[in-house]
C-alpha cells in the first residue's frame, strides 16, 4: 500500500470514529436533557410536598393552640363549677324543684326561695354542660392534630424514600 492509500484509510477510519463519537455525544445530551427534566419534576414535586407539609403543620399547630385554649377554659370552668356527679344530682334536683313550683301551691317566701335555688342549680347545670362540650372539643382538636401530625410524618417518610430511590438510580 502506498502512503496515500494509508492516509485515505486513516482518514476514513477517523471519520467513522467521529460519527460514532457524535452519535454517542448526541445520546449523552439527550440523556442529560431527560435527566434534567426528571430532576426539575422531582424538585417541583418535592417543593409541592414540602408546601403541603408546611400547611399541615400550620393546621396542626392551630388545632393544638385551639386545644390549649379550650383546656384553659375548661380548667377555669371546672374551678367554678361543681363536680360532674354533683351536676347530675343538681339537674335532677332542678327538675324536681321546677315540677314542685309548677304543681304545688306555694307561699311567696317559699316560691322565692325555690326560684333562687332553681337559678343556682341552672347555673351549675349549664356550667357542667359547657365543661362536657369543651372536653369533647379538646378531644376532637387533639385527635385532628395527631392525625395531621401522622399525615405529615408519612409524607416526610415518603419524600425521604423517593429521595433515596432517586439517588440510588443515578449512574
Amino acid at each position: 500500500m502506498t502512503n496515500l492509500e494509508t492516509l485515505a484509510d486513516e482518514r476514513q477510519r477517523i471519520k467513522t470514529d467521529e460519527r460514532k463519537l457524535l452519535g454517542a455525544l448526541s445520546e449523552a445530551r439527550n440523556k442529560l436533557d431527560t435527566t434534567r427534566t426528571a430532576l426539575q419534576e422531582s424538585r417541583k414535586t418535592r417543593d409541592e410536598l414540602n408546601e403541603t407539609v408546611r400547611a399541615l403543620k400550620k393546621t396542626r399547630d392551630n388545632l393544638r393552640d385551639k386545644a390549649k385554649q379550650n383546656i384553659t377554659r375548661l380548667k377555669i370552668l371546672q374551678k367554678t363549677a361543681p363536680k360532674l356527679l354533683q351536676s347530675v344530682t343538681a339537674e335532677h334536683e332542678l327538675q324536681q324543684l321546677e315540677w314542685q313550683v309548677q304543681s304545688a301551691p306555694l307561699g311567696k317566701e317559699e316560691e322565692k326561695r325555690l326560684m333562687i335555688r332553681i337559678r343556682a342549680l341552672e347555673i351549675q347545670v349549664t356550667a357542667a354542660k359547657k365543661i362536657l362540650r369543651l372536653r369533647d372539643e379538646v378531644g376532637k382538636a387533639n385527635q385532628e392534630a395527631d392525625e395531621l401530625h401522622e399525615t405529615s410524618s408519612t409524607q416526610r417518610s415518603r419524600n425521604s424514600l423517593r429521595k433515596a430511590r432517586n439517588t440510588t438510580k443515578r449512574p
